[in-house]
């Protein structure tokens, strides 16, 4: 079981990794579709993201595919602390004017493998936090990221198409314990409306 942690959000890592771990804990991308993310998908006036691309890094080969698991591009809207880092990131990290890079490289200009991101960002990010004892994946950022979006009282439609699952059903079946958690907040609001009308 992946273990989602809403103390995953404040992780601090290395400058070139830490926009990206912000990115998948609170936009909640595939380890893939964030690092098919170009400077042109990102837009500081809408506050939103494109996701509508993977790279896939595999044994000494890195392909990019258009569109994602279900084919298709989706927008996320960002919340401004999220873009504010994202554009500080383009601006520190990416070639001027180039639309067309990709946000998310390592020092050398490649794409991160997962094993060397794990490794290099996300170990020393635990240890920074004092949860050196945990082991964390991309996709235990993903569910952080569904965590905070329950928690700040997204929907579940709002998730389901943040995350880009084929339905709501499927983002219901995964997150099940989070949903039994807002099933009983929703009880408890209910209760105090009640007292409230009927005093």
């Amino acid at each position: 079981m992946v273990d989602p942690e809403p103390r995953y959000a404040g992780l601090r890592t290395n400058h070139r990794y830490q926009t990206m771990i912000l990115a998948g804990c609170w936009l909640g991308p595939r380890w893939n579709e964030a690092l098919g993310v170009r400077v042109c998908d990102v837009n500081p006036l809408r506050q939103e993201i494109v996701f509508g691309r993977v790279v896939v890094n595999g044994n000494k080969t890195t392909f990019v595919e258009e569109g994602n698991k279900t084919d298709e591009h989706r927008t996320v809207p960002v919340p401004a602390p999220v873009m504010d880092a994202l554009v500080d990131h383009i601006a520190t990290y990416c070639p001027p004017g180039d639309r067309e890079a990709f946000l998310f490289l390592t020092a050398r200009g490649t794409h991160p493998k997962r094993s060397n991101f794990s490794r290099d960002a996300m170990r020393p990010a635990l240890k920074r936090a004092g949860l050196g004892d945990r082991s964390i994946t991309w996709l235990s950022l993903r569910h952080t990221a569904a965590s905070l979006m329950f928690d700040a009282g997204l929907t579940i439609f709002d998730v389901q198409q943040r995350l880009d699952h084929h339905s709501p059903v499927l983002t219901q079946e995964i997150y099940t314990h989070l949903m039994r958690e807002r099933y009983d907040e929703g009880r408890k609001v209910m209760e105090d409306y009640i007292r409230r009308i009927m005093d």
